[in-house]
């Protein structure tokens, strides 16, 4: 078994590539699938299953070129053992020819053959998901009969094969939407379902209380099945969040959570559904439910409020994994929503040795929601009213140093002159790991941090050495500083002077167009940028030469280009940055992509680039700047 993880590493890896070593393999492989040892034959097909499926994946140029000839020499052994006395070994073969690129009709007619005889109730799964999967690319004249078969086993007296034929329809050709029998899904979850155990494995009791068992991971299988068919997979949720099963209601809260993050148009119907989770007995059901009324701090009004407020003393852990509660979900959530009684908790997490809310800014794919927490930035940044409260630890915090810093410097940033008290911490973190993000800070907190400057005067003069990245930076954001603070631009005016755009961090351009006349001759090296091949360089440029002439003649259209770029389900964050920038024009400037504007507020999937509550703020965001726009238009 060693051995083959070895191979497996080294042959297949992550895909993307069948190489020549592949194609040398293939034949071993198949040696050893028939060979006596179970774990190892079975081992042996699954690795020979994921080359041929990726074969068919990539394209053709990253194939080895002798790769199709040995597939179409192993085929007939590997067929062979359709009626192999082990299993084991029987089961897993399906899902290893599933994938196949070449030669669909043979393994359709030799696994639909087995069928008849086959009486393990695991294979026949296996068999009819397998039919499905090669079903697009087997010929017309077995098309037909194979998606009739299909069909009549959606009426067999067996429930889970019922629900693997729904599965197997929508993968094959013939548009089937699996939502139209919802009926068929249901009653196969409500079913026995430990015959999966037999395909997929038993799942980990170490993890149960996190993910639920099968029941669980089987509503996650159907509501992947379902895909854009929003109105079934939300009818599923609703089916099972009230169930008394508790891994029932462990699937459809993850599944619920996961629908409300891809799509806004779910939240009217499962919001409600899941703030009656907020109580529910088990602890991962809770922790679903909660995380969700936070990540959405629009929902409920007080009443939600009041649901996470009965949560600060919630010690479930969130996960495993770290220190996290459910009472720390909670606690951001009313962060997000300004309520006051979050700040007893988060005076605790930030004067705690181990705080559940660290300056890590966590990214993820936009089809999972996980149950990761905000970063102490973005949990705090809203509470700029309650400054009062939170300055004095704040403080404390910030002369202690350690991993928070980085976190807590951005929240002084966002809030701006009310972070005046703390200019004496922010001015000891100059030169050090935070150097960047305090400039920005005292910056942002302008005239009331008069404090700092003897500092940057010093630092102006004798600079320290500093990294280059930040070093970078530092070539703008040290004379910005200085000047929004005492209002003198010359040392700003002087690096823009002596630098040509290219030099500087493009990041930093609309900062020294800030300073509006003094540095009007920046305009002319602008104007090239805005045909440059980087999204970002063309927007920030844009803003730039926006702030620095007034006329959004030149900016507009190329922040109108990337604003229309939203319409295309392309949601990336230069996107919403050139809507921020749009804002800032009168409103005749973005008219020409109203029609993008409107499209992404009629549409009812999220446009985001991340998952969980990250992917939600975004699309928040997207809309809130897209209402905002039209609505100064009219």
């Amino acid at each position: 078994m060693n051995a083959l993880d070895d191979l497996d590493v080294k042959v297949y890896h992550q895909g993307g590539v069948v190489l020549s070593a592949a194609t040398a393999c293939l034949p071993f492989l198949v040696a050893l699938a028939e060979s006596g040892d179970t774990a190892v034959r079975t081992y042996a097909l699954e690795v020979a299953g994921r080359l041929a499926a990726e074969a068919a994946r990539v394209p053709a140029r990253a194939v080895d070129d002798a790769w199709p000839a040995a597939w179409e020499a192993a085929l007939p052994r590997l067929l062979g053992l359709a009626g192999d006395p082990c299993v084991e070994v029987r089961r897993e073969l399906p899902s290893a020819l599933a994938g196949s690129g070449a030669g669909q009709d043979r393994i359709i007619e030799v696994l639909r053959g087995r069928w008849r005889d086959e009486e393990d109730r695991a294979t026949r799964l296996a068999i009819v998901q397998a039919v499905g999967e090669l079903a697009g690319g087997c010929g017309i004249e077995i098309l037909p009969e194979t998606l009739l078969w299909l069909r009549e086993l959606r009426r067999h007296p067996d429930r889970q094969i019922r629900l693997t034929a729904v599965k197997a329809l929508a993968d094959a050709p013939g548009s089937h939407r699996p939502g139209t029998d919802l009926d068929v899904l249901v009653e196969a979850v409500n079913d026995d379902v430990d015959v999966w155990n037999d395909l997929w494995g038993r799942p980990s009791p170490e993890t149960a209380d996190e993910y639920g068992g099968r029941a669980a991971s089987l509503l996650g299988w159907i509501d992947r099945t379902l895909g854009e068919d929003v109105t079934a997979r939300t009818d599923l949720c609703l089916t099972f969040l009230r169930h008394d099963d508790e891994d029932r209601r462990i699937g459809a809260a993850q599944n619920a959570a996961t629908v409300v993050g891809e799509w806004r148009s779910a939240e009217e119907r499962l919001l409600p559904a899941l703030a009656e989770r907020t109580t529910d007995p088990v602890g991962a059901v809770r922790a679903y439910a909660v995380h969700v009324l936070a990540a959405v701090p629009e929902y409920g009004g007080d009443p939600a409020a009041d649901l996470l407020a009965e949560r600060l003393d919630d010690d479930r852990r969130i996960s495993r994994y770290g220190d996290a509660r459910v009472a720390d979900i909670a606690v951001w959530g009313l962060a997000w929503r300004k309520d006051p009684r979050c700040l007893p908790r988060l005076v605790e997490h930030l004067t705690s040795a181990r705080p559940a809310f660290d300056s890590t800014e966590v990214h993820g794919p936009g089809g999972v929601y996980t149950l990761d927490l905000p970063s102490i930035h973005k949990v705090l940044s809203p509470l700029r009213d309650h400054a009062e409260a939170l300055l004095p630890v704040i403080r404390d915090r910030l002369r202690t140093g350690g991993p928070l810093c980085r976190g807590l410097t951005r929240v002084m940033a966002d809030w701006g002159a009310v972070a005046a008290p703390a200019v004496p911490e922010l001015v000891d973190g100059l030169g050090g790991e935070t150097h960047v993000e305090v400039l920005e800070a005292l910056g942002a907190i302008g005239p009331a941090a008069t404090d700092a400057v003897p500092a940057l005067e010093r630092l102006l003069h004798r600079p320290r050495g500093l990294p280059e990245w930040a070093a970078r930076r530092n070539k703008v954001l040290l004379p910005w500083a200085y000047w929004k603070i005492t209002g003198t631009p010359a040392p700003a005016v002087a690096v823009a002077a002596d630098a040509a755009p290219a030099d500087l961090p493009v990041h930093d351009l609309p900062r020294l167009a800030e300073l509006g006349h003094h540095v009007a001759f920046l305009a002319d090296r602008l104007r090239p940028l805005l045909r440059d091949r980087d999204d970002w360089t063309r927007t920030r440029a844009a803003a730039a030469l926006h702030r620095l002439t007034g006329d959004p003649a030149e900016a507009a259209p190329v922040l109108r280009s990337a604003a229309c770029e939203l319409a295309r389900e392309r949601p990336l964050p230069v996107h919403r940055a050139a809507l921020r920038h749009l804002r800032d024009m009168p409103p005749e400037a973005a008219e020409a992509c109203h029609w993008a504007l409107r499209e992404v507020l009629a549409s009812g999937r999220r446009h985001r680039v991340n998952g969980g509550w990250r992917g939600i703020a975004e699309d928040r965001e997207t809309r809130f700047l897209a209402h905002t726009l039209l609505t100064a238009a009219y």
